[in-house]
């Protein structure tokens, strides 16, 4: 079995950066899947804007490695990479 590498992306009003950071990554993903299961694992951490409605966007794009955690407000970072580890 494949050793998994999770990604942890916590984001704060990154409306117009979470497409293209989403895009990047699977540039990486894709070289690493040959030897390795990989995740990336979004938190959206309380934003105001539409990064939420991205981060699902991407989900929908790519449901084999993205998942979406949704805090109810923001915790800053270090809480939002504890909720990704969790």
């Amino acid at each position: 079995m494949k050793q998994l590498i999770s990604i942890i992306a916590p984001m704060y009003n990154e409306e117009q950066v979470c497409p293209l950071y989403i895009e990047e990554t699977m540039k990486v993903v894709r070289q690493l899947e040959t030897k390795y299961r990989v995740e990336i694992i979004c938190v959206h951490d309380g934003a105001k804007d539409k990064t939420l409605q991205k981060m699902y966007e991407a989900q929908q794009k790519y449901p084999q490695y993205i998942g979406v955690i949704d805090l109810t407000r923001n915790f800053g970072l270090e809480g939002a990479v504890n909720a990704g580890l969790k």
